[in-house]
């Protein structure tokens, strides 16, 4: 007989018993098998666990699917940063200016791309993004 331990607890409980002594649990549970009905752990069957694997398997995918999308993301912000920098490096600077100033004062890219489109720029085929 396998006994749930927090219905073990709850008996002992039930029971008054708060003392953790082998001897004391030993007859603590020796009195619970006796005193409730034994019931036998039918095993579920194979539809049950069929069912059980591809729900198991869709929460899989779910998962898979949210990190995807934020690498995705990640992945976008880090080419737009990269683009900034590379069109910084290429254009012709002042020669007080370096190029992490020239990023600095040109600000984020996101910001006027979010204000002037309402269309995600994920779904911008990668090849647009980068001529």
């Amino acid at each position: 007989m396998v006994i749930n331990p927090k219905v073990a607890k709850r008996f002992a409980e039930a029971m008054q018993s708060r003392t953790k002594i082998d001897a004391i649990d030993a007859a603590l549970l020796a009195e619970f098998a006796h005193r409730m009905p034994f019931t036998r752990w039918p095993r579920p069957d194979a539809l049950a666990l069929a069912i059980r694997a591809c729900a198991r398997r869709i929460a899989a995918l779910n998962k898979l699917r949210t990190q995807t999308k934020n690498q995705l993301h990640a992945a976008w912000q880090n080419a737009a940063t990269s683009a900034i920098q590379l069109l910084g490096k290429r254009l012709v600077l002042p020669d007080n200016m370096s190029a992490k100033q020239w990023i600095a004062m040109a600000g984020p890219i996101h910001a006027a791309a979010s204000t002037s489109s309402s269309t995600c720029p994920h779904s911008a085929p990668l090849a647009m993004i980068l001529t």
